[in-house]
């Protein structure tokens, strides 16, 4: 794929964990408190590294991932904050107003026609669906209902 990845993550799982070693060998797992490991990785970038990355925050969630985000935006390309449609998400985009940040919401107008090209594959998972005998680990089955902010990094260039 082309990318370095590095998967921060509080706790080792074991099923996640197995899975990715045998999926993507080349993905580098690491585990513990990402406030504290996410800003050290960044900081042991060479700034044109630094440049090159994106952050995403799915574990920590948008006000909660803000503060490892501030020790971070000013090096990094890009980030991008999970579910920011879910919980507090009008005080997460005024955060991001009054801090200045450049940024797009997956619900955002602009961004619509594109989400709507998601829904004939997603059709495709309907004769796998049973109704309410069967719940989808992360809303897979209504991904289009769940949406992600992105927030330009200092290092964008």
């Amino acid at each position: 794929h082309g990318f370095h990845v590095t998967s921060v993550e509080f706790l080792p799982l074991d099923g996640p964990t197995v899975a990715l070693q045998q999926m993507s060998p080349d993905v580098r797992l690491v585990d513990g408190d990402g406030r504290v490991l996410v800003p050290a990785l960044v900081r042991n970038m060479t700034d044109q590294q630094a440049r090159r990355t994106m952050v995403i925050f799915d574990g920590e969630k948008r006000l909660d991932a803000y503060p490892t985000f501030e020790k971070i935006r000013d090096r990094v390309g890009v980030v991008i904050f999970d579910d920011t449609n879910l919980k507090n998400k009008n005080l997460f985009t005024k955060t991001l107003e009054r801090d200045n940040h450049i940024f797009v919401n997956t619900w955002d107008a602009p961004l619509r026609k594109f989400i709507a090209k998601e829904k004939p594959a997603l059709a495709l998972l309907g004769p796998l669906n049973m109704g309410t005998q069967a719940r989808w680990w992360g809303g897979v089955n209504n991904l289009q209902f769940y949406h992600f902010t992105i927030v330009k990094g200092g290092g964008w260039m």
